[in-house]
């Protein structure tokens, strides 16, 4: 496992703070699990796998939600110094979910120099990093908005995440994954007609309880 993915999960788990365990769990890492199964059904063109990462986002989103819903109203009556420790909290996790795109541990194993290889992705972002962040920040920057964390204490979230030049995402939605609509238009509309088929009149045969449920009887 990553470092800064380790460490952003133990310090979690460790936490004697049942909010936080829902903050690092329900909004960072899940956050992170939804853009990389978004990633995924991004650029993959096998049909099968697209509809199962539908399938495996919206329950994904679920628990995101769930997150949001919990610790919403907790967070309306903690104090400001309590909104500070989770705004910190958060824009450490923010980092290190950041951090790990950039594989310090194996360049360093690869004996590359980590400041050289940082400087050429600062110069030369690679598009699918760049493209993995957006996803990432767009579902972790609008649920921190919802917590009411982004402004409080002066929007000292706010100003970590314009220093981060993820701020844009504040206001991004993303519409709730389902079951794919092109499944349910082919299925529904056949099953409602066969429930209005008239069921065939043919004498029954000892088996009155089947006429009133119209199954004919035995034939």
């Amino acid at each position: 496992m990553n470092p800064n993915l380790g460490a952003l999960i133990t310090d979690t788990l460790s936490d004697s703070r049942w909010d936080l365990t829902y903050l690092g769990m329900q909004i960072m890492v899940e956050g992170l699990a939804l853009a990389a199964f978004g990633a995924m059904h991004h650029t993959t063109s096998e049909p099968l796998l697209k509809r199962l990462l539908r399938y495996v986002m919206s329950d994904e989103a679920r628990h995101v939600a769930f997150g949001v819903l919990t610790l919403r109203e907790y967070y309306e009556g903690l104090s400001d110094a309590e909104l500070r420790e989770r705004q910190e909290f958060t824009f450490e996790s923010a980092e290190r979910l950041r951090n790990r795109f950039f594989m310090v541990d194996v360049w360093e194993r690869m004996g590359v120099d980590p400041r050289k290889v940082l400087k050429l992705i600062a110069e030369h972002p690679p598009p699918a990093q760049t493209m993995f962040q957006q996803l990432l920040f767009s579902k972790i920057v609008p649920n921190t908005k919802k917590l009411g964390l982004l402004d409080a204490s002066g929007g000292w979230l706010r100003r970590r995440f314009e220093e981060l030049g993820v701020i844009e995402f504040e206001d991004w939605w993303t519409p709730p994954r389902s079951t794919p609509t092109s499944t349910l238009s082919r299925r529904t509309p056949r099953r409602k007609r066969a429930r209005r088929r008239p069921t065939p009149a043919v004498p029954s045969i000892g088996c009155k309880d089947c006429d009133q449920r119209g199954h004919g009887g035995l034939r």
